[in-house]
């Protein structure tokens, strides 16, 4: 059924695990609507019929960076062309293919951004973005698809070797490229596809955990932020040992006793069990916007907490290669590790993806188990922290 699109209304849209995309049809013009991806992306766009009745979505734009009323006014426009027999999917893939002049990797960056990157989550966009921008456009942006060679991505490789990580990714990412490129008919589907079969580089092990010494000098740090929504957010994320970026996006609607239901986490959606430190934090904080760790407008989430890790960084004398994650997400999972808890329920309480075998998967995946494993770790870590329970947060 067919309902009238609003700010208020696409902000409340939640993305569905189990399907590709989520559309909800605005009430004019007819076909219209906003689709919800996956991966959370939300995008205008507008359906019609084509060549031979068939049907085809036209992607106008991102919500968020255009307007409800900007995005039903492209809209008309396209519905305007349609009714003039145009083809507006059609024109755009001309332009975007340049039909007088075979496509070059430039051109397949920007197909690749809009046809695959915008229906994944955001921080795989953002890396996505890195590749193309600052690596693989500038050395061969100006090269034909076809004419690019296992050679070409080699030296790219190479060229990359102070940053290793970041060298994969790129060899990731432009592997996925060429065969998308293949399926949509810019490069030769029996054609070598030119980023894959390279050694990758030997990347350094990330992550590292607080011990407790360093938990205690994290305790007194945090005392000098007692009350504010940050300091009750990295708690919290160091509590449960959730990702720092679901822990900022935290709603309260979300929230069913002692457990955190996710509707989009990195690994779909999830359950997190509250250990009782955790529970009783937010049973401290008020309610003062739909988000847990409201930002400083209204109706927005804290964007971040990187200022308050560097004055805890500071303060604690932690590492300079220990990060925020390290220091909240790894803690916790080592810390539960170390307790005893098998691999398998570790997995369940951080988010991680289980492992394919059927019988590690649904084994001992009670709620009670997990609970409890939940009240060992948080109960360990909140004694090695050496802090009382604010009454309450209000900064």
């Amino acid at each position: 059924m067919a309902r009238k699109l609003t700010k208020k209304l696409i902000d409340s849209l939640q993305p569905d695990p189990d399907r590709r995309a989520v559309v909800v049809w605005d009430v004019e013009p007819r076909g219209f609507g906003i689709a919800v991806s996956r991966g959370g992306v939300k995008s205008f766009v507008v359906n019609y019929r084509g060549a031979g009745g068939r049907e085809c979505r036209y992607t106008i734009g991102r919500f968020g960076e255009m307007t409800v009323d900007n995005a039903r006014k492209e809209a008309k426009q396209v519905k305007a062309a349609v009714g003039r027999g145009e083809d507006p999917l059609a024109l755009r893939r001309a332009r975007r293919q340049k039909t007088d002049k075979p496509p070059t990797v430039a051109d397949l960056a920007a197909r690749f951004m809009e046809d695959h990157a915008s229906g994944r989550k955001a921080s795989t966009g953002r890396l996505y973005r890195i590749c193309w921008d600052l690596h693989i456009v500038p050395a061969l942006g100006s090269k034909r698809i076809v004419d690019v060679s296992w050679a070409d991505f080699s030296a790219l490789h190479r060229k990359m070797r102070d940053t290793p990580a970041m060298a994969n990714r790129m060899l990731v990412t432009a592997s996925k490229a060429w065969a998308l490129a293949a399926r949509w008919g810019w490069y030769p589907r029996d054609a070598v596809n030119p980023a894959r079969g390279h050694d990758r580089f030997r990347e350094q092990q990330r992550g590292q955990a607080c011990g407790p010494a360093q938990l205690a000098e994290i305790g007194a740090a945090l005392r000098a932020e007692s009350g504010s929504i940050s300091g009750s957010a990295f708690l919290f994320a160091l509590l449960t040992g959730a990702r720092p970026g679901e822990v900022l996006a935290m709603r309260w609607e979300h929230l069913d006793g002692r457990l955190w239901r996710l509707p989009d986490a990195k690994t779909g959606g999830r359950s997190v069990y509250l250990g009782e430190p955790a529970a009783k934090l937010l049973a401290g904080l008020p309610r003062l916007d739909s988000f847990v760790f409201p930002g400083a407008t209204r109706g927005r989430a804290l964007a971040s907490m990187r200022s308050l890790w560097d004055r805890i960084a500071a303060r604690a004398d932690l590492p300079a290669s220990m990060r925020l994650y390290d220091a909240t997400r790894h803690t916790f999972t080592s810390t539960a590790l170390e307790l005893g808890i098998p691999l398998e329920r570790v997995k369940v309480l951080v988010g991680h993806a289980p492992d394919r075998d059927v019988t590690s998967r649904y084994s001992h995946l009670r709620p009670e188990v997990l609970l409890a494993d939940s009240d060992r770790v948080a109960g360990h870590l909140w004694a090695a922290l050496q802090l009382e329970f604010p009454e309450s947060s209000t900064a």
